[in-house]
């Protein structure tokens, strides 16, 4: 029952898009999406990992001609009139549309499952960041660095330069083991205390850090009751300056 198998994979993609937006998803799984639009039954996913692989981007997929995009094996003329349409539009604000920016992240397990959904079908070591504002609300996901996250690669600065950048509040970071149990090993940990003690001195809060194997995650900075004392201190002190009082 292909079709039937095909059918229930498009169906959880597009209520993973719903629910997190579009930063859980590689550029290749947002065209794969896009795909499914113009192809009933097949598997989309390899003719968008080829056209990444060809056009090196979704802007480029989206930038080239119709005979470029024709001479990638699985494109015909209604799927390369299709993705020529929407390049005629600003995918970028369409597709963020779909995200909400004010979705809170103050729950442990909302936190670990959107990281879960992010790292689905990653066999790469990676490292991501999430921004939050002082509501802990999101503010934007950035992917700080491919390897370990044990490894001694990993730095401060790079980290500290984006939620800085961002105006963040409070992070949260999250590494993968794609061949491992999601376990922090002691220079998992080491790397965790590094970056901790970096925000620390800048008055950023680590709301957590996250490994994720799979579909299982474990978060060992147990952090989230400082983060909601950050936000609330903020939140009173902005109040006060305004010459309000705060009221839960």
């Amino acid at each position: 029952m292909p079709g039937n198998l095909h059918q229930g994979h498009r169906g959880r993609m597009r209520e993973k898009f719903n629910l997190y937006g579009r930063d859980v998803f590689h550029s290749h799984e947002l065209l794969e999406m896009l795909l499914f639009h113009a192809v009933a039954q097949r598997n989309t996913n390899p003719i968008a990992k080829e056209l990444i692989l060809r056009f090196g981007s979704l802007n480029g997929v989206l930038s080239a001609s119709k005979e470029e995009l024709m001479s990638v094996s699985g494109v015909g003329p209604k799927i390369a009139d299709m993705l020529i349409d929407i390049g005629r539009i600003d995918i970028n604000s369409l597709i963020s549309e779909h995200h909400n920016s004010e979705y809170k992240f103050d729950d442990y397990n909302i936190l670990g499952d959107f990281f879960v959904s992010y790292f689905e079908g990653c066999l790469e070591y990676k490292v991501v960041m999430m921004m939050l504002n002082s509501k802990l609300e999101y503010i934007e996901l950035a992917e700080m660095y491919n390897g370990d996250y044990g490894m001694s690669g990993v730095r401060a600065e790079g980290f500290l330069d984006a939620a800085v950048s961002a105006r963040a509040s409070v992070v949260a970071i999250a590494h993968n083991h794609p061949y491992g149990p999601p376990f922090p090993t002691p220079s998992d940990i080491a790397s965790g205390n590094m970056l901790y003690d970096a925000f620390s001195g800048v008055g950023i809060t680590v709301l957590e850090d996250y490994v994720v194997s799979g579909k299982e995650f474990v978060g060992y900075m147990k952090n989230l009751s400082a983060a909601f004392s950050h936000s609330l201190y903020l939140e009173k002190f902005i109040l006060s300056k305004r010459g309000e009082s705060y009221e839960k």
